[in-house]
This record gives structure tokens, sequence and C-alpha cells, in this order.
């Protein structure tokens, strides 16, 4: 699933969503400031700074992989100061989500959870850790 967020823009078309499963090739960003793969069956992302302004022409890319065989679902908890978008339901056991700014507009930025379903039963799943 790639996902674009560019939130120093009004957007004039719908959120892209796409999917593909990935086997062994991991891309992560060469911005220190953010991006990266996650390997967590859940998580947050978010724009560095988040709740402040976020830095004016940055470019960052998270890859979020999970278990094959299992789906990833975003929930947007926060978007740029605008409505958030619905939750969305990666195809595969991959999802890549891009944020790139310009140097003119800044704002507040986003924060997305993520978790990983299983793609037969839909049932989330989560690790739990007992200790004895």
């Amino acid at each position: 699933m790639t996902q674009n967020a560019d939130c120093a823009r009004k957007p004039t078309k719908p959120l892209i969503i796409s999917s593909a499963v990935v086997r062994k090739s991991h891309r992560q960003t060469t911005n220190r400031a953010c991006g990266g793969t996650l390997t967590e069956p859940d998580g947050t992302i978010a724009t560095p700074d988040y709740l402040a302004t976020y830095p004016h022409g940055i470019r960052c890319a998270w890859t979020v992989l999970v278990q094959p065989g299992n789906l990833i679902r975003l929930t947007f908890t926060q978007y740029c100061g605008r409505s958030v978008p619905p939750s969305m339901t990666s195809g595969g056991n991959t999802l890549m989500l891009y944020f790139v700014t310009n140097r003119n507009v800044a704002s507040e930025g986003f924060s997305v959870n993520y978790i990983s379903l299983n793609a037969s039963t839909g049932m989330i799943n989560i690790s739990i850790s007992i200790l004895v």
C-alpha cells in the first residue's frame, strides 16, 4: 500500500492507495529525522515534531512490514489540521507511507496508528508478553 501525505497543500484528489507483497526488499529514508522500517504488529507513525510545525523541505518514507498472510489497517488520529481520512486497509503485508514537504508551507502534520490484521479472518493480531 502506498500512501502519500501532503499536508502543505489541499488535496485535489482522493488519497491514492495501492498494495503489494514485499519479500526481502526494505526501503528506508535517507532523512535522519523521519521514516524507517517498522515490523511490529502495531504502532504509530507521526511527522517530525508532531503537534508542532513540521520542518520545511523534508522527505520521509516509512515501510510497515508484517507477517505474510496479514494485512495492515491505517487509522489517522490527526491529519494536518484537516478532516481525518477514513481508515484504510492494505491488500498485502506491506505498506509504504511517504511524506514530502515543500519549503514554503508547514503545518502540524499527522499521526496515524497501524495494526496487523489476519487476511483470512480480519482479526487483529496483537503480541502479548507474559513474564513468569
